[in-house]
């Protein structure tokens, strides 16, 4: 497999499926960030790698048992056969161009991964999740507005971010209207940062030198320093509610539709993790264990969408 092969959307096909019995599979896809691409902070030539891997370690696919993450794909493979395509990679955000520096290092923004549902036949279910992209609000190229009127910073970027936005999920609704076809499209609110902060300051009170990377996540992200933990979990709670706010408007739209939208909350309000949930490498990434956190939240929720799709769980 060369790296134009690693570079588009991963699909996998149950063993179920391939062997022929006579079930209608669901084909479910995903939109995502870092938290759904198997991505930690660590050295430059294994975050390379990951860049560039299956992203088949996480609680939306997982293509391993020993992992034991119990990822969606393993939830429902054993009740019935599965297509899932993973479209996430980590790094993505809102922005429409993709750069050279984007393609040398398979960087996926939601246009782009847009681009890569509308080209296909669109799935039965849709996850949509931007995890913790576009909130690095305090990176070296906007670092002039800190101690300015930093509040009337955060609303210019979550208006800037519920437009494009509202853009990319437009495309996506308007593909599903002209392939009339039912189909679910969930959109997840932002992780729940606050949680995950909290973590960090009891490592960084207690044995940070544990975690080898543990600093260099703050080179990474910027916005993830103590100092500015206030904006940034504010920055996620307005996110969030523009992507509730999007969701009800689409939801209007689509009322005469076979579309079904759904707004869920369920990663945003999460708050009961714990340090094993971390990686061990940066102290700021989701672990095995926070993935299979993150898939036990989400089935009920997705199992119920696919039951209301008509398939029999």
């Amino acid at each position: 497999m060369g790296l134009l092969d690693l570079a588009g959307p991963r699909k996998i096909v149950s063993l179920t499926f391939r062997k022929g019995l006579n079930i209608r599979a669901p084909n479910i896809s995903i939109i995502g960030d870092s938290i759904t691409s198997d991505f930690y902070v660590s050295s430059f030539s294994n975050m390379f790698r990951m860049m560039w891997g299956k992203k088949e370690c996480n609680w939306f696919l997982d293509s391993n048992p020993s992992n034991k993450i119990k990822s969606i794909f393993e939830r429902l493979n054993r009740k019935i056969p599965v297509i899932f395509t993973q479209h996430s990679t980590p790094g993505s955000s809102m922005g429409v161009h993709r750069s050279l520096l984007d393609r040398i290092i398979n960087r996926k923004s939601m246009a782009t991964q847009v681009n890569e549902v509308i080209e296909n036949k669109f799935p039965d279910l849709l996850l949509i999740w931007a995890g913790h992209s576009d909130l690095d609000w305090a990176n070296e190229r906007k670092n002039k507005f800190i101690g300015k009127n930093t509040d009337a910073y955060l609303k210019r970027l979550t208006n800037n971010f519920r437009n494009k936005f509202d853009k990319q999920l437009d495309r996506l609704y308007s593909t599903a209207v002209k392939q009339d076809i039912q189909t679910t499209m969930v959109i997840y609110g932002f992780i729940n940062l606050k949680s995950l902060f909290s973590l960090r300051e009891e490592v960084a009170k207690k044995n940070p030198s544990k975690y080898p990377y543990f600093n260099k996540t703050y080179q990474v992200f910027k916005s993830l320093r103590p100092e500015y933990k206030k904006e940034t979990v504010k920055l996620v709670d307005m996110m969030s509610k523009e992507l509730e706010n999007i969701v009800k408007k689409y939801k209007k739209k689509a009322k005469y539709t076979k579309i079904r939208l759904v707004y869920s909350d369920v990663f945003h309000k999460a708050d009961k993790y714990d340090i094993s949930c971390l990686s061990k490498s940066d102290c700021w990434h989701i672990s095995i264990n926070g993935q299979r956190r993150l898939a036990e939240l989400a089935y009920p929720e997705i199992k119920k969408e696919l039951k209301l799709l008509g398939f029999k769980l």
